[in-house]
């Protein structure tokens, strides 16, 4: 799989998650990256870092291996979130 297709992906789940004004946020409670370095991720600017790509998967209730395209990856559900509120 190429990165734009990763980038693709990324968007997808974040989307199913909601904004990326939310997921960043989010995403910073927990240790992870900005709004402005989530956007870069979604223009395939840039790859995430792989405690960034964890946090990103805990908050959008992703898989990280159907994120990378990887066999046995299951796209997200309907967004629910392992982040404790």
């Amino acid at each position: 799989m190429d990165f734009t297709e990763f980038a693709v992906r990324l968007k997808a789940a974040r989307a199913r998650a909601g904004t990326q004004e939310d997921v960043a946020a989010l995403m910073r409670r927990e240790g992870g990256a900005n709004l402005r370095t989530l956007a870069r991720w979604e223009h395939g600017e840039v790859a995430p870092r792989a405690d960034h790509l964890q946090v990103f998967c805990l908050v959008t209730g992703s898989s990280a291996d159907w994120l990378l395209g990887l066999p046995g990856g299951e796209p997200p559900g309907d967004a629910t979130t392992g982040v404790a509120e």
